[in-house]
């Protein structure tokens, strides 16, 4: 799942950055990156929690 944290983040990054610079292809590709980032997180998440991996308290 880091790696879905990792993509997020650049994906803010590159499109806060788009902002400033006022660049279309900037903004757009933060924005893919972002949301394949948290597709990849949502599929490791389901994944993780179908086999039983994620430690939530509901003991």
């Amino acid at each position: 799942m880091i790696n879905a944290f990792i993509l997020i983040v650049i994906g803010i990054a590159l499109f806060f950055s788009g902002i400033w610079e006022q660049n279309l292809f900037t903004i757009i590709l933060g924005l893919l990156l972002e949301a394949g980032g948290w597709i990849l997180f949502v599929l490791k998440w389901r994944s993780a929690k179908q086999k039983g991996n994620l430690d939530n308290n509901e003991k």
